[in-house]
């Protein structure tokens, strides 16, 4: 996966027009959502009652709401970008159609606890059975309703944790929000903070193959 996958740079640009949304009348009767007055409300509800959350979303995704899925899928991208970082066979777009897909087939009757690691784990298991790359085969996505896939990422919450923690430091957070979430080539990034593009590629790939060898510690603390 590069630090400027197309898909990231499309996730990201419609995250920031949906964040500010107004979430629909009929969610605020949900009482975990009940004080949510944008989307990104939403979201920040996932990472502080995960579970409560998580299962109000996936039932009303299954109920034909579509926004609600594509929430949990925003809440779930730090995850796999992580995991796509990490691993060397597969990359994001699998991680990304298994999410996608995982969320629109949950178990939730089934499986209403530990939403997060479930689904987390289901993705994994998924996309590393593929003995390489693959693409996803159109008759598993019949069920899904008809959405473009131009959804979600935000990863200020994982580059400030990795912060936080000491994974990385400021200077190399600022550089993969610069190639990451804006989506600058590595010129450009590279001028805005004075280095080459070979540095911004070099000091990239760095801080991502740091944050992969972190990813679950970043995922429970940025996704509850």
């Amino acid at each position: 996966m590069t630090t400027t996958h197309p898909a990231l740079v499309r996730l990201n640009a419609e995250w920031r027009q949906l964040a500010e949304s107004t979430p629909p009348p009929d969610w605020l009767a949900e009482s975990c959502l009940a004080r949510c007055r944008v989307l990104a409300d939403v979201l920040a509800t996932v990472r502080s009652s995960p579970d409560e959350v998580l299962s109000t979303l996936l039932r009303l995704g299954l109920d034909g709401q579509v926004l609600a899925q594509r929430v949990v899928l925003q809440a779930f991208l730090p995850r796999i970008v992580l995991d796509a970082a990490a691993d060397r066979t597969h990359d994001f777009d699998e991680y990304l159609s298994e999410l996608w897909l995982g969320i629109a087939s949950y178990p939730l009757t089934r499986r209403p606890s530990r939403i997060a690691g479930n689904l987390t784990m289901d993705v994994r298991k998924r996309v590393r059975q593929r003995s390489h790359h693959q693409p996803v085969d159109p008759g598993r996505l019949v069920a899904l309703p008809e959405i473009s896939l131009e959804p979600v990422v935000d990863l200020d919450g994982v580059l400030a944790e990795a912060c936080r923690a000491r994974l990385i430091d400021r200077d190399a957070a600022e550089l993969l929000r610069l190639v990451y979430s804006r989506g600058l080539r590595s010129d450009r990034a590279g001028a805005l903070v004075g280095l080459s593009a070979a540095a911004v590629r070099q000091r990239c790939h760095r801080a991502v193959r740091r944050l992969a060898t972190h990813a679950d510690q970043l995922a429970d603390a940025v996704c509850g």
